[in-house]
């Protein structure tokens, strides 16, 4: 620059020595979508110089921008109003100054969850905060963070996690993980055996049938070796044990609750209403007929022996030792409906005996009974002769008569009384 300088009629012209300064002021800006430029200030113009001083670089509005260096057009005009600035850019100082975008704070919460031990994992979610409007991160997707064996009831601290899509960089995210609690199933679990009952054989029975309920539906159990298995929608299993020996004979008492078993339950500790119902196994009795034989005699003699037969007995000696007899005293000639009966002499309770009574028919006798006066004689004397003697044949036997008050008096073998009154002169 030159100074031109009129003293006394004589001009001087010096060179303007001064600095001119130019302040560049730059700086980082927090998010905010929008722009954001650097300033520039000047100082030192001489006097009566005017300038144009503008900021030359591109505005920053995301962090994406980068740093950008702030820079600067400076035009300094004379008094004249003459462009001097290529004669002054040696008195031109400046600073240097950078402008960019820093990423603001966003967060994301994920909200603690639960579910109940054995079912899926529910849907997880959570709030986004800090998102200017129309900024997004994309698609923000919340999980459980595990491991194996992860799914025992009990509380899992920060392992709701979150992941997005577009790694927005005008934010730096913050994930906050949530809670993940497994609370103990409390569906209904009855494990249950069977009940059953056969009639008495003599043989020993078990019976086993075991169904699990697992929430009111059914699910029966299948045989795998010597135990019964059920998985359950959980995906856990009960395994089923027979433990008892079986049943035989009738039972002197009621009984109830013998089909025993043992179970296991894979991670019983995650179930808080597991109920065993055991099942009964009974025998009842065995259907047993004694048929009695009919039977008869002639009148006067004996009873005979009686006989019969059981019909449905597993072994013969199982009532014992079984006698017929007549329950009736009668000795008329008639019959006598269901009088021969049975007994026997060991109570066994397998058995529902019933005796079908026979009949009891006494004859007639026919046996030839003769019954005979003597015969006699005397020399006429002129005074009444009687001979009473009397005899009875039966059965090749000859009886005599005896007198008596009423007559003349014998007793058959069969105790009946025949009496004789004479009836000659």
């Amino acid at each position: 620059m030159i100074d031109f300088k009129n003293e006394n009629g004589i001009l001087t012209v010096t060179p303007y020595t001064g600095d001119i300064v130019v302040t560049l002021t730059g700086g980082e800006f927090p998010y905010d979508q929008d722009e954001h430029q650097g300033t520039a200030s000047v100082t030192g113009i001489p006097a009566g110089y005017t300038y144009e001083l503008s900021v030359t670089n591109d505005p920053v509005d995301e962090v994406s921008d980068g740093t950008v260096e702030v820079t600067y057009s400076l035009v300094i005009y004379n008094s004249k109003g003459e462009d001097v600035t290529k004669q002054l850019e040696n008195n031109i100082k400046s600073n240097t100054a950078e402008i960019s975008v820093t990423p603001i704070p966003a967060t994301i919460e994920v909200k603690n969850s639960s579910k109940i031990y054995g079912s899926a994992d529910p849907e997880f979610d959570g709030t986004v905060t800090g998102l200017l409007d129309g900024d997004s991160l994309g698609d923000i997707t919340y999980y459980r963070e595990r491991k194996d064996g992860d799914e025992a009831a009990r509380v899992y601290n920060d392992v709701l996690k979150a992941s997005y899509s577009y790694d927005n960089p005008n934010y730096d995210v913050t994930v906050i993980p949530g809670d993940f609690e497994i609370t103990k199933n409390n569906t209904a679990i009855v494990i249950e055996s069977e009940s059953n009952e056969w009639t008495y054989d003599g043989q020993t029975h078990t019976h086993e049938v075991y169904t699990v309920t697992y929430g009111g539906t059914e699910y029966p159990a299948n045989k795998d070796g010597n135990v019964y298995v059920v998985e359950l929608p959980t995906g856990d299993k009960v395994e089923i044990k027979p433990s008892t020996s079986g049943v035989k004979d009738v039972s002197k008492d009621p009984v109830t609750g013998n089909n025993t078993f043992t179970y296991t339950l894979e991670n019983k500790e995650n179930y808080q209403d597991v109920t065993t119902v055991t099942g009964t196994l009974t025998i009842t009795p065995k259907p047993v007929t004694i048929v009695v034989d009919d039977s008869s005699k002639a009148y006067g003699t004996e009873d005979p022996d009686f006989t019969g037969h059981p019909e449905g007995l597993i072994n013969s000696g199982d009532l014992g030792t079984i006698t017929y007899y007549r329950t009736n005293d009668k000795e008329e000639a008639n019959t006598y409906p269901d009088v021969l009966s049975a007994q026997w002499t060991k109570e066994n309770r397998n058995y529902n005996v019933t005796i079908d009574k026979g009949d009891f028919t006494i004859h007639s006798n026919d046996t030839e009974i003769t019954i005979r006066s003597d015969s006699g004689y005397k020399t006429y004397d002129g005074t009444p002769y009687t001979k009473w003697v009397y005899t009875v044949e039966i059965d090749g036997s000859t009886i005599s008569l005896l007198p008596s008050d009423s007559g003349y008096m014998a007793y058959l073998p069969n105790g009946d009384l025949i009496r004789v009154l004479p009836s000659g002169a």
